[in-house]
């Protein structure tokens, strides 16, 4: 046997074909229970379906290889070794299918909160014909997307096998119309529906990816604004190590460490703003979607973690929550679109008013402190040049608020919009009432949108703000029997306000 040779005879391959086909059809079997599943999207079938025909076509396929080793008479070690390491390449495949197949099982429709997915599909289609997700919930906190299009990473998977066999690439185009993404959400929060707000940020990121907004012409310009200083600075910490006289001939180990950190600091740095623009952006479009709601969700995540945590490779380049709690402020708080401070006229709920606007004046107060842009500036000169790049070309963007305007098109929630029915909603909270509708007399009644409910529901929220004890010093358990009941009703506000929207659409046309 040679050295390395696994398998040396095709009875050890078909041992090894039997258990890989058993793992197949045990998955295909998964994948066909899924069909009988009443999900709430069209998407986890359609996944459960290329995934259990990929399932068999990898059989088949491993059936001819068989039939075709079996007909020889002699098979070399060169053949045996070739056959496997495609018969290896199958079963990692497989395997991976069987990991993503929790999307298809977190979409089950107790998982989810439900009642948002559609809206949300109907939203993001409004903006981008061409886009699909699918949401489900995952155990990490966080809300995170798959940027990458799901079917174009399943054809390039099977593309290893091109020349062996008839890749099924129609069948991909039959059941995924538009590119694919999976949009993931903490599974611990999946009732607190508020907080889900904070999809607008992952849809952020779709946006920014159809648009090209975060290109790496784009990257590459801004890292190249700055090449003379990243020069200096990778000079500097070479001469700090060698302490070379800059009369003397250069050493070519100088030399090389100077290249070396040069290359090293324009890649760093070309992540800093590539990472600080898709999220900062990101939150910013989330923010001209869903307005206050977007930043009280994001504020309500960012106290629960380290509000200045530098940007690094340990925390995937993210920018500081502090850092991201100003920029959508000042999206909130933009020129002639200002939400804050909420006025009597607005709303006449004098004590939802107060509570609201202190909630807000917190946000502000706390970013005012620079404690984020302090930490930046003094942990390298690197992180302070990108995040002034980053700075830039976030004001360009911003400036040039057509960029925006064309992609969003009417979605850009604006506060005369938001406030024009929101006491209204906020009536219906108060009685007990799903706030799906806006009901002003018996013939003036319109339907209220997942934004406003959303916003509504955020505003209902910060003004029922009760003590956790009671004067006897016992729990209040009134307190979070209130706030199961604000998610449920504004669960079924936003399922009844979908319906009837669709109800209405069915009877212009």
């Amino acid at each position: 046997m040679a050295e390395g040779l696994i398998c040396e005879t095709v009875a050890d391959l078909e041992k090894y074909i039997i258990e890989i086909v058993s793992r197949l059809r045990s998955l295909q079997s998964k994948c066909n229970n899924y069909l009988s599943i009443n999900f709430i999207s069209d998407h986890p079938v359609s996944l459960a379906k290329i995934i259990g025909h990929l399932c068999d076509y990898f059989q088949q396929s491993l059936f001819e290889l068989y039939k075709t080793l079996k007909k020889r008479e002699n098979n070399s070690e060169e053949d045996i070794q070739a056959n496997f390491n495609i018969i290896q390449t199958i079963d990692n495949m497989s395997k991976l299918f069987a990991e993503e197949l929790q999307f298809v099982d977190g979409a089950i429709p107790q998982n989810l909160p439900w009642s948002i997915i559609k809206p949300l599909e109907n939203l993001l289609s409004n903006m981008v014909p061409d886009i699909s997700f699918m949401l489900r919930p995952q155990w990490e906190y966080n809300y995170s997307i798959i940027n990458s299009d799901i079917r174009e990473v399943y054809m390039n998977r099977i593309s290893q096998l091109k020349k062996l066999y008839n890749i099924p690439f129609e069948y991909f185009k039959t059941e995924f119309t538009k590119t694919f993404h999976i949009i993931s959400f903490p599974y611990i929060e999946k009732s607190n529906v508020l907080l889900h707000a904070m999809i607008g940020h992952e849809l952020g990121h779709l946006l920014i990816n159809e648009n090209e907004f975060v290109n790496e012409k784009e990257i590459d310009k801004l890292v190249y604004s700055v090449y003379p200083k990243i020069k200096t600075i990778s000079k500097d910490q070479v001469d700090s190590v060698y302490s070379t006289q800059t009369k003397e001939p250069p050493n070519i180990f100088v030399q090389t460490e100077y290249m070396r950190r040069f290359k090293f600091n324009i890649r760093f740095t070309a992540s800093l703003i590539k990472r600080g623009l898709e999220e900062l952006l990101s939150d910013i479009i989330g923010t001209l979607i869903f307005g206050p709601a977007m930043l009280f969700s994001i504020y309500e995540i960012a106290i629960q973690s380290n509000l200045d945590e530098i940007p690094s490779e340990d925390n995937n380049f993210y920018p500081p929550w502090r850092c991201r709690l100003r920029e959508t402020l000042k999206i909130v708080q933009r020129k002639n679109s200002e939400f804050f401070p909420i006025s009597e006229e607005i709303i006449k709920l004098k004590e939802l008013e107060t509570k609201v606007n202190n909630h807000f004046n917190r946000i502000e107060k706390l970013v005012e402190i620079p404690i984020d842009i302090d930490k930046i500036n003094s942990k390298s000169q690197i992180h302070k040049i990108a995040y002034e790049q980053i700075m830039v070309s976030i004001q360009q963007l911003k400036i040039s608020t057509k960029n925006f305007s064309k992609i969003l098109k009417t979605n850009i929630i604006k506060p005369g919009v938001l406030y024009k029915n929101i006491e209204n909603l906020l009536e219906r909270y108060e009685n007990k009432l799903p706030p799906n509708a806006v009901e002003k007399s018996f013939d003036d009644k319109q339907t209220a949108s997942i934004i406003e409910i959303v916003n509504t529901g955020w505003f209902y929220k910060i003004s029922m703000e009760q003590n956790l004890l009671n004067v006897d010093s016992s729990v209040n358990q009134e307190l979070f029997e209130l706030r199961d009941a604000l998610n449920r009703l504004t669960l079924k506000g936003i399922e009844y306000s979908f319906v009837e929207s669709k109800y209405n659409e069915h009877r212009k046309k």
